[in-house]
């Protein structure tokens, strides 16, 4: 929870089926809530105008940004299948909408603020032991969304921003594991 407002950040729901020893399936739900003017910064941007390779002016801008998040729904869809009494292969899919609000073009405010949606999807081994579990895997995240950025055919000194679109790949190994420490 965001103890500073007293109020929850986000509530998540679940729901998941196990045929023990074959497979399982299971869903969670993230609902994060809104937030009004919970981030801040005081940020100043340089501008350069260059022509062939070289600076031809420079205009600054100090940007007093306060602003909140949007609410979101996130989605998780996760499954096993037991391949053996001590081997489970893992996989999962996954939809994190932005908590970005509406980004706004009238100022330089929203600067460096992206607005994107990601998915995902996860596949994992895992080996279960009568010390624990231990779980080796790869994820690949694809974000799709915009940010703000000035118009570069607009006056220097007078800037007009505008949004570009944005897409971010990330691909992640990793391991995860549990002991059970009532077998030790």
């Amino acid at each position: 929870g965001e103890l500073f407002y007293r109020k929850p950040m986000k509530a998540r729901a679940g729901i998941g089926y196990q045929n023990k020893g074959n497979w399982s399936l299971a869903m969670d739900v993230d609902y994060v809530f809104k937030k009004n003017n919970t981030l801040g910064a005081d940020v100043t941007y340089e501008i350069w105008d260059y022509e062939n390779g070289s600076p031809m002016n420079y205009y600054e801008e100090d940007v007093n940004s306060e602003f909140g998040t949007d609410d979101a729904i996130d989605i998780y869809l996760g499954g096993e299948y037991y391949a053996s009494s001590s081997w489970i292969i893992r996989a999962g899919v996954f939809m994190m909408q932005s908590t970005m609000p509406e980004l706004d073009t009238n100022s330089s405010a929203d600067i460096l603020s992206f607005k994107v949606d990601r998915y995902g999807a996860s596949f994992g081994l895992g080996n279960i032991t009568s010390a624990g579990e231990t779980t080796y895997g790869v994820m690949f995240i694809y974000g799709k969304g915009e940010t703000v950025t000035n118009d570069m055919f607009s006056d220097l000194h007078n800037p007009e921003y505008t949004t570009i679109d944005v897409n971010h790949y990330m691909i992640a190994f990793f391991v995860s594991g549990s002991v059970d420490f009532s077998k030790m």
